[in-house]
């Protein structure tokens, strides 16, 4: 019973995948607005080259991919408007994991939805153990899915004492090879930045388009000068790959040490 839903949510997700997909092309004629519409709301992969090389030279390619932060980033916009009452918690669920299905199902993304939703009735703790148990519940298959892994890995990371930002952005940028500590700086402090304005700037399309084209347009001046003044790798130099088990077990065992760590220190406080 449990496969033939799953089954025919991936078909519905897919349809309404590609129905994201069509309206985009439909509804956006510039490519660059294009091309980040698609990646950040619909998921599709990313056509634009100066993204292509902007994202690879300075390691942050996985700003491209939808992820757990962007659905934080709506779910924060979603409880904001809630706090004035403006959209009931219930429909903010429904917009959360609607915007699941027009992603295709993406791992990281379903993964965060189940925390968020779990996060009502249980601790924080318990709740992202479970999201990642109920991914793989649903979806056997994702037991291959390092994205999977690394999503639930960079959750764990927030909760590290101190700097819990740079420990989730050292999960983010750790599959990227060769690692460096320019593309762990650039994951530290431009990441965040970029990531939720490029968000938003493409999501302003579906209000109006011209305005989306204003910003995006901002963003690739800010991306042409920032490859021009700062140090960052050749795009050829980067692979993308899926991290090795013993990247895995390294970072695993981090988590779990600093976390132990962090645990130890607070019940020695008086």
């Amino acid at each position: 019973m449990l496969e033939l839903f799953t089954f025919y949510l991936k078909k519905i997700s897919h349809f309404l995948h590609e129905n994201c997909v069509s309206f985009s092309e439909l509804l956006i004629k510039d490519e660059a607005t294009q091309s980040a519409f698609g990646s950040l709301v619909c998921a599709a992969p990313n056509r634009y080259p100066l993204f292509e090389h902007f994202f690879a030279a300075t390691g942050l390619y996985h700003l491209l991919v939808v992820s757990g932060s962007h659905l934080t980033f709506l779910t924060l916009a979603l409880e904001l408007s809630s706090t004035r009452s403006w959209i009931p918690k219930a429909i903010q669920k429904q917009a959360l994991f609607f915007y699941c299905l027009i992603t295709d199902l993406q791992a990281p993304l379903l993964r965060a939805f189940f925390q968020w939703f779990l996060q009502d009735h249980w601790s924080s703790r318990n709740s992202l153990l479970f999201s990642g148990i109920l991914c793989l519940l649903f979806f056997p298959s994702w037991i291959h899915s390092w994205s999977l892994y690394l999503s639930w890995l960079a959750s764990a990371a927030l909760g590290l004492r101190p700097w819990p930002l740079a420990w989730t952005q050292l999960m983010m940028s750790w599959p990227l090879r060769p690692f460096s500590m320019l593309s762990f700086l650039n994951n530290l402090w431009l990441a965040p930045l970029l990531s939720l304005s490029l968000f938003f700037s493409a999501w302003v399309a579906l209000v109006s388009t011209n305005v989306s084209q204003s910003l995006i347009s901002g963003h690739q001046f800010l991306m042409n000068w920032f490859l021009s003044h700062w140090p960052v790798a050749e795009s050829s130099d980067l692979i993308r790959r899926s991290p090795e088990l013993l990247d895995w077990l390294l970072l695993a065992a981090l988590v779990c040490l600093l976390r132990l760590f962090h645990g130890s220190s607070k019940r020695k406080q008086p």
